[in-house]
């Protein structure tokens, strides 16, 4: 199977499920792509220009395939409460931006540009958006599903995607090591008193320093008044 660079699978799908197949001149928008792509990058804001997942079609198989994530897809139709309103608002702004560029394309007299795009965008069923990283991506685009189909939607939308480990938050990271390195500051200015015994000096800078350089590793340490200018040396 084709690969895309800089893209991952999110689906693939069997064109016998559809009708009303988008296209111009007698071919489909998917044989198609490469000038809609292009139309989508010289008239689409960055921001939205991965809202079309990216087609590699064999046969009668279409691969769709979405912006490399950090975080694993989820189907906008089986998200619930916030994260399904998240990503709602989110679908509805990219399709608001596409629909305003259709009609200035139009009013400039560039219908072959503002056709493509809106033809693309002309069915759009939650059940093949993808949501994930802050943004949408329509898995299945420029055609519609047939009425009588009987299959289940897993069935019709074979899922690709790889599920990724979560990460631990960088705010829990940074509290916990922030925590760690205000006790041994605390101990480290008793020493210098002659009121701790607990830890010989030495050790403790070590341990400082083991902390710091955990703080290097996160990149965390972006605000240089992270220690209140506590002088410790």
């Amino acid at each position: 199977m084709a690969k895309v660079i800089g893209k991952e699978e999110l689906c693939s799908t069997d064109l016998k499920y559809f009708k009303a197949l988008q296209g111009m001149n007698g071919r489909t928008l998917f044989d198609r792509y490469p000038a809609l792509a292009n139309i989508i990058k010289s008239n689409i804001d960055a921001k939205y220009q991965e809202f079309l997942a990216h087609p590699v079609k064999e046969d009668n198989i279409i691969t769709f395939h979405g912006k490399k994530y950090s975080e694993t897809p989820h189907i906008l139709s089986e998200l619930q409460d916030n994260e399904q309103e998240k990503y709602r608002t989110i679908k509805n702004e990219t399709l608001a931006h596409f629909e305003n560029k259709i009609a200035s394309l139009k009013s400039s007299g560039k219908t072959t540009e503002a056709t493509f795009l809106a033809d693309a965008i002309k069915f759009i069923d939650e059940r093949f958006v993808y949501c994930y990283d802050d943004k949408v991506v329509l898995g299945v685009w420029g055609m519609q599903l047939r009425d009588n189909v009987r299959e289940d939607i897993s069935e019709i939308r074979k899922n690709l995607i790889t599920k990724k480990k979560k990460k631990k938050k960088k705010k829990k990271i940074l509290s916990s090591l922030y925590s760690q390195l205000q006790h041994i500051i605390f101990l480290l200015m008793k020493e210098k008193t002659g009121l701790s015994t607990e830890i010989h000096l030495l050790q403790k800078m070590q341990i400082l320093s083991l902390a710091m350089m955990k703080f290097h590793k996160y990149n965390l340490m972006t605000d240089t008044n992270l220690l209140g200018g506590t002088k410790i040396l």
